[in-house]
């Protein structure tokens, strides 16, 4: 299999996963920083570098950040794919 393959493929499944989590699993819009290290066991140091990945916006004035909860659900299904 060639990698465009692979991607298509694993595109193609996390399109029909994630329209399964959306529709089975009410899932809070929004994740705090400590719940996004835990589920995708990660520490703060990597999560600050891909905060564009993860849909991170800082929340306020003192630093906090809150993420995207499908784009890191989408993530962590993305990497258990490959």
């Amino acid at each position: 299999m060639t990698k465009s393959e692979v991607e298509e493929i694993t595109m193609e499944t996390l399109k029909k996963v994630g329209l399964s989590i959306s529709e089975l699993i009410p899932i809070n819009p929004k994740m705090k920083t400590k719940e996004v290290e835990n589920y995708l066991g990660c520490d703060r140091k990597w999560l600050y570098k891909n905060l564009e990945i993860l849909g991170g916006q800082r929340k306020n004035r003192r630093g906090d950040y809150e993420f995207d909860t499908e784009k890191v659900v989408n993530y962590k299904i993305k990497k258990s794919l490959l």
